[in-house]
């Protein structure tokens, strides 16, 4: 596996996906297992209302407080990477994290010891949006990339039961 994925396994249609989970003004990394850190993987597209874990516990997360964040390829890797931004759900703050998971304050992650380029800035936007507490959604092109920025928190859209019901 790349960098994004975790626990999670095999990603269809070679899609990466990969949790930016807040908790305490701090995110939750994972160890690669060489020294450095990336984000958590997920097993599906869709966000998760749960992160699966590499002992096979999962790590509750508020299902209305996750959104897409990022959609980008990684340079020399032929899968993309579709990154959620979430919250700990309010019963995981008591879990004691397995070996290999911790969480950074803003102003301590590890930057130098992450691999892939792309996370690394997508980290760093995080910070400068979680300061102005006003997000915004990536997505990669040939010419750069665009940034949409959100205006508000996500919130459920009614439609969506109309038509699925």
């Amino acid at each position: 596996m790349h960098e994004v994925p975790g626990a999670g396994g095999e990603m269809p249609q070679g899609m990466q996906v990969g949790y930016l989970v807040e908790a305490d003004d701090g995110i939750l990394l994972q160890s690669d297992g060489a020294g450095g850190w990336r984000l958590p993987g997920g097993r599906s597209r869709k966000a998760e209302r749960a992160l699966p874990l590499a002992d096979g516990s999962t790590l509750p997360l508020r299902p209305d407080d996750s959104f897409l964040y990022s959609v980008f390829d990684v340079a020399g890797q032929d899968a993309g990477c579709l990154v959620y931004r979430t919250r700990l759900a309010a019963d995981a703050a008591t879990m004691t994290l397995p070996p290999g998971l911790r969480f950074f304050a803003l102003d301590a992650l590890p930057f130098e010891a992450m691999p892939m380029r792309e996370t690394r800035a997508m980290l760093r936007r995080y910070v400068r949006e979680r300061q102005a507490d006003r997000f915004g959604i990536y997505i990669d092109s040939s010419d750069g990339g665009r940034l949409a920025m959100v205006d508000g928190r996500p919130s459920p859209w009614p439609g969506a039961l109309a038509e699925n019901g």
